[in-house]
């Protein structure tokens, strides 16, 4: 499976190189090795594989002259439909739609990694293991949060114009985005017990409201196809919610002896918060989904940074733990999620 291949080659380059990763020329080569490596799997891949691929290549190809597709291209954000018409305009053909969805979200994400992670080979390895599959399926979700997650970097150095203008970019794709400016926001509040009570208190909202919330977004963004039985009865909804409810507790109490002062704490901490209120309401719907994992991309930075501070003598099983955790649902991701990229096949 090529899924697995992918984690245990990234795995196996990061242990080569992992004496040299502090040196900024082999941590730029492991980074391109390993994200090079996904960008062709993802780029080159048959229409067939993800939920959602088969639906732009066809759209791309047919709007110009159908009626139903010329309607079905509206509800694409803008920077998909001005990607639409200069692929048009050049008669490209549409597998390039893919090529250059897939260069902006494996770019993205590749950056992010460089500066922010303090471990190259984990955070490489949390991202192959927890959403490189579905980046498949929800592609201007992705091609989104690869831009917008670059804004942490910015706001994490104090230089909040330039985080803005990044999450403001990536709206061009996808309107998720937006979600990351929670957490954010709610980290500059210079007592942390304020910004944590105000994300407990959404989370309990969320469960003694989640069904009212639920249909007002639903109303708002007239998805009546979610709400459908089926959104509310797919596999791995309760596992999802209780992992991310596990994510924030493990983070909380870790951290819970560090400087409340700290901007990477107090991120951390509302981001895995927050997580756990879509958590809850991922119960009711599947809409959902899209923002847990818009929140959860803080898991990229965070599962390093924890194993980074602590630095003590459980240091290898908390890496041996983590590889394991991702590849588990790597796994299950793939092989239950029914996301249609189990079987995977290249379009040549």
């Amino acid at each position: 499976m090529i899924f697995i291949y992918n984690f245990l080659f990234i795995l196996i380059v990061g242990f080569i190189l992992q004496s040299k990763l502090n040196i900024k020329k082999y941590k730029i080569l492991f980074i391109f090795i390993c994200f090079f490596q996904m960008f062709l799997f993802q780029a080159l891949r048959d229409s067939s594989v993800g939920s959602d691929t088969i639906t732009y290549i066809e759209t791309y190809e047919n709007y110009k002259n159908s009626s139903f597709y010329a309607f079905k291209i509206t509800h694409f954000d803008i920077g998909i439909r001005w990607l639409f018409e200069i692929f048009s305009f050049f008669r490209i053909d549409s597998q390039y739609i893919l090529v250059v969805s897939s260069l902006v979200i494996m770019l993205g994400f590749a950056i992010f990694i460089y500066f922010n992670s303090k471990n190259v080979l984990l955070s490489t390895l949390v991202f192959a293991g927890l959403f490189f599959p579905n980046s498949f399926n929800v592609i201007r979700q992705y091609m989104a949060l690869a831009i917008a997650i670059n804004a942490l970097y910015f706001f994490r150095n104090k230089k909040y114009l330039k985080a803005l203008i990044i999450i403001l970019i990536s709206l061009i794709f996808h309107k998720v985005s937006l979600i990351l400016l929670i957490p954010m926001a709610l980290s500059l509040i210079k007592d942390y017990r304020i910004s944590l009570f105000i994300l407990v208190a959404i989370a309990f909202s969320c469960l003694i409201f989640s069904d009212y919330i639920s249909n007002l977004v639903l109303t708002i963004f007239r998805d009546d196809y979610y709400l459908d039985d089926k959104y509310t009865t797919l596999r791995l909804f309760r596992m999802t919610t209780i992992l991310t409810v596990s994510y924030a507790l493990f983070f909380i109490y870790s951290f819970r002896n560090e400087d409340k002062d700290n901007n990477e704490y107090r991120l951390i901490q509302n981001f895995s918060l927050l997580s756990v209120s879509f958590g809850i309401l991922y119960l009711k719907n599947e809409i959902y989904s899209r923002f847990i994992e818009a929140v959860n991309v803080y898991l990229v930075f965070a599962f390093p940074y924890f194993i980074y501070i602590k630095k003590d003598k459980y240091d290898l099983i908390y890496k041996i733990s983590l590889v394991s955790l991702a590849l588990f649902l790597m796994i299950m991701q793939v092989f239950n999620s029914g996301s249609g990229v189990e079987n995977y096949k290249f379009y040549f």
